[in-house]
């Protein structure tokens, strides 16, 4: 993808959304921020909860700023105009997600020294549970050789707005969004990467329910429980796989018949339900997994059938490869008759809710469905087996 800064063009472009996108956004999902001018370049680090989170941003810090965006969102072969649109318009950095992401820092510190303010969402992905998860420890090395200051910022009350699950289902309550800390160039090379990367992780740390409990606020909208089992894969009574599903605001085991609801407060509520947030039964559920994993052998732990593969090429090409059956053992991956072992994975991840990327070997795939699937499950148990000290952090 060319370099090339059009800044004129992306400078218009970001106006016009802070002027007339912007006030639509507040008033459709309640934005309120707390406004704070930035002098740069900055490194500004948020937690990511929605999918208009840079222009949130943008409403918050008034100043002109690049971000750093998914490769994939960048070239989704069923968004294809969007995404180009995007290209042209915004000009973001690219980072395949579970690459070493070197062109992506090249990207920003380019960006950086000639003048420009860069955002980047340091956990890499969007929190399906609510808690921000950990962060890519690459930014704070970023953030220390960049020569720019380093900006922390949080949203509250986005996860319960837009759940990663439930889009393109949105919600109106409330999200705010502030600056947490300024750091001078003299002070982050005073740091230590290690301290830089606790106080991002500290300063953009959320637990949505931790902020609900306090604010009681009413998150409404139409079919609030749709695509919960894009996060919820196992049901906690009958411990069956892949056998919950949604409609409208209510959820139910296809095996065992325990229903639930996920209300407007964000909880969930149900007779014989042990869990009333998603946070506490996803806690459980990678528990769950971490046992199937450790005791699978040589057996396949989680299956799907009617999954597209396709390799996205290094200039943001889709190209189809095969379709069938999804399954993962404690060392490999194999799909559509491709099969990958975990020694040549470099780094997976989950894209939109619907699609596991990963990389391996230096081809990036992406595995798919027309159907809703829980493609997650396949993220934590690849967690579980090359990394269990990271599993209650994707």
């Amino acid at each position: 993808m060319s370099q090339t800064l059009h800044w004129k063009r992306h400078r218009f472009v970001w106006d016009f959304l802070y002027y007339c996108y912007g006030p639509w956004l507040r008033l459709r999902y309640n934005y309120r921020p707390k406004k704070h001018v930035v002098q740069g370049p900055a490194l500004i680090v948020s937690n990511h909860c929605t999918d208009f989170d840079p222009i949130f941003l943008g409403l918050t810090i008034r100043s002109f700023s690049y971000y750093v965006a998914s490769g994939h969102m960048l070239n989704n072969p069923r968004k294809k105009f969007f995404s180009k649109l995007v290209r042209w318009g915004a000009g973001p950095i690219g980072r395949m997600k579970g690459d070493v992401g070197g062109d992506t820092a090249l990207g920003t510190l380019r960006r950086l020294k000639k003048g420009f303010n860069v955002i980047i969402f340091p956990e890499g992905n969007r929190t399906f549970n609510g808690e921000t998860a950990d962060i890519v420890e690459s930014t704070a090395k970023l953030a220390r050789v960049s020569g720019a200051k380093l900006v922390t910022h949080r949203f509250r009350g986005g996860y319960l707005t837009c759940p990663r699950w439930g889009a393109p289902n949105y919600r109106r309550g409330l999200v705010t969004g502030e600056v947490v800390r300024e750091f001078s160039p003299e002070e982050l090379k005073a740091m230590t990467v290690d301290e830089i990367a606790d106080v991002i992780r500290t300063d953009i740390r959320e637990n949505a329910y931790e902020t609900q409990a306090k604010w009681k606020i009413r998150y409404k909208g139409r079919n609030l429980a749709k695509n919960i089992e894009r996060v919820l894969c196992i049901c906690p009574s009958c411990r069956r796989l892949g056998s919950l599903e949604s409609k409208g605001n209510t959820f139910s085991c296809r095996s065992c018949g325990l229903t639930g609801e996920y209300t407007e407060l964000g909880y969930l509520e149900g007779k014989g339900l042990p869990f009333h947030t998603i946070l506490d039964w996803d806690r459980w559920q990678a528990r769950e997994l971490q046992k199937r994993a450790d005791t699978a052998g040589d057996a396949c732990i989680a299956e799907d059938t009617d999954m597209e593969l396709t390799e996205l090429t290094e200039d943001y090409d889709v190209k189809p490869i095969a379709r069938g059956r999804l399954a993962i053992f404690r060392d490999r991956l194999e799909c559509a008759g491709l099969t990958i072992p975990f020694s040549d994975v470099t780094g997976m991840g989950v894209n939109s809710g619907q699609t596991l990327i990963l990389t391996a070997r230096g081809r990036h795939f992406n595995i798919q469905s027309n159907r809703v699937r829980n493609l997650r499950k396949y993220l934590t148990l690849y967690h579980a087996v090359t990394a269990p000290d990271k599993l209650m952090s994707i």
